[in-house]
């Protein structure tokens, strides 16, 4: 497999004779942060060689550019809390979130939180990458968070979700159904009051859209898989209350579940293109043990039609 903590490129008969600082920016996707980063942390190779950015090229040398070269230090404090890792490289680790879990350290939770457990790991390896949340899960929702190692790999990620090529699908249990097998939900979002965390459905709203598909329905609930295509806080929990379907064991948006004590929303696939290897990556992340418990109770009804997730 390609190395995923470097870039390289190979001068042309065009760039012959240019600058390494010019073709970085005209050959490459690096940002001029990225590019200051790896000037100032000796990140520049030439032909396997340290070089500064002002150094002229001649065809067929070989520029590389290390994306891991700054060691960063974090104030995140290092908490040892197991991780289900579902891939990992040079660039990206990719973690399976338990519910009930904070993504990233916030008042209240300095210790117990993803990134906590992410730093500790890091730091039994002898690493020093970076941390840098690519999304983030609410507490209570689990499954598929990405940590990028370093600026770029987070910079590229976003990029894809800003033009659709990042794709993050979840899975929902709901109290009710939809009235189609399929659709999208295009409702603006504001926040329901300054200072309350509940959003609300609103036309002075952020614009907010969800694709949606029926999985398997039943009696009374649904299995459904959610794709945001715009990010949301409460994206999907919001939509799916005003669309008369609200998540199963949603404490804000629907009343309490005897058998599921959060809201049953679970991101179990991404799809994206690796920022340094080009790969197409397709990654799956298992139902919760709560979930698949909630939804053998549900099935004790008999289920009404079936697609393949």
């Amino acid at each position: 497999m390609q190395p995923t903590d470097r870039l390289t490129y190979v001068v042309s008969e065009k760039d012959e004779g240019k600058k390494i600082s010019r073709i970085l920016k005209d050959r490459t996707k690096l940002s001029s942060g990225m590019i200051r980063v790896v000037k100032y942390n000796e990140g520049v190779l030439l032909n396997g060689e340290n070089v500064r950015v002002n150094h002229l090229v001649k065809c067929g040398d070989v520029i590389t550019v290390l994306l891991n070269c700054r060691q960063e230090d974090t104030d995140i404090i290092p908490t040892n809390i197991p991780l289900e890792i579902l891939y990992e490289d040079d660039a990206m680790l990719v973690c399976n979130k338990p519910p009930y879990m904070v993504s990233h350290p916030v008042r209240n939770h300095l210790a117990d939180t993803l990134l906590n457990a992410v730093v500790y790991r890091m730091n039994e390896e002898g690493k020093r990458h970076g941390i840098h949340l690519v999304s983030r899960l609410d507490k209570d929702t689990s499954g598929i968070v990405i940590i990028a190692k370093n600026p770029y790999v987070q910079e590229q990620l976003k990029l894809q979700g800003e033009r659709n090529v990042f794709i993050k699908k979840y899975l929902g249990l709901t109290n009710g159904q939809p009235n189609y097998d399929s659709g999208i939900i295009d409702a603006p979002i504001a926040r329901k009051e300054e200072y309350s965390m509940e959003r609300i459905v609103h036309e002075e709203g952020y614009a907010s859209v969800t694709e949606y598909k029926v999985i398997e329905r039943y009696e009374n609930h649904a299995l459904v898989e959610f794709r945001p295509i715009t990010g949301r806080t409460h994206q999907i929990r919001v939509h799916c209350l005003y669309e008369n379907f609200p998540l199963l064991g949603d404490s804000l948006y629907n009343k309490p579940c005897s058998f599921m004590e959060r809201q049953a929303l679970h991101a179990y696939k991404v799809y994206f293109i690796h920022p340094v290897i080009n790969m197409p990556m397709e990654i799956h992340a298992p139902l919760p043990k709560d979930m698949a418990d909630a939804l053998n109770i549900i099935k004790g009804c008999k289920p009404r039609n079936h697609q393949e997730p």
